[in-house]
């Protein structure tokens, strides 16, 4: 079960509509429930929120942490070569 602590960390780590991000995050990876449909939004609201207990959708919770984490990483690192990119063309035309 996620605890009322671990909730509030989870939101300030994924961020505005959370929900939302975790069932995309479900349904690219594949994960739906055992009548093989994708988990609703309320059901992974009430996982999330520590109001009802299913190992297999908090597993997939605390898998997304380390996925976001390394999206985000790759999406800096992009950023930043198109900053360097467009810095070295500056130089180059003054």
């Amino acid at each position: 079960m996620i605890t009322p602590k671990q909730t509030i960390e989870l939101k300030e780590i994924i961020g505005s509509k959370h929900i939302q991000k975790l069932q995309d995050y479900f349904t690219q990876q594949g994960i739906k429930n055992r009548y093989r449909e994708s988990y609703s939004v309320d059901y992974i609201s009430m996982v999330f929120n520590g109001k009802v207990t299913n190992k297999k959708v908090e597993d997939a919770i605390f898998a997304y942490v380390p996925y976001l984490t390394q999206k985000r990483a790759a999406e800096n690192e992009e950023r930043a070569d198109v900053l360097a990119t467009a810095k070295k063309q500056a130089s180059h035309a003054s």
